[in-house]
């Protein structure tokens, strides 16, 4: 999957938030939700992000990166120090680390 701009996102209670005007889903650009992490940290907390895929069972979740919204089962913890660590994306073909 390649890095998205947009997701949906499920709030504190496992409920996709829903935009009440438009009668769907909420989108969620990822310009949006950066300046929500760095000016309401607290609301941001509550929130988990999802691919935007029609049918809920195929929904990935996603985590929000400078660079756009990325598919968290293709990320990879890597420690660089005590409490330090870093994210490095897979591979989508081989599923090997990127370099």
């Amino acid at each position: 999957m390649a890095r998205k701009i947009w997701a949906y996102a499920k709030d504190e209670h496992e409920k996709f938030v829903y935009n009440k005007q438009l009668e769907k889903l909420k989108i969620f650009y990822i310009w949006d939700v950066l300046k929500l992490k760095q000016q309401h940290p607290e609301a941001y907390s509550g929130l988990k992000f999802y691919s935007t895929e029609f049918d809920e069972i195929n929904r990935q979740k996603l985590i929000p990166t400078e660079y756009g919204f990325s598919d968290i089962n293709r990320m990879k913890l890597i420690r660089t120090g005590k409490n330090q660590y870093i994210i490095q994306q897979q591979c989508w073909f081989c599923r090997k680390c990127l370099k």
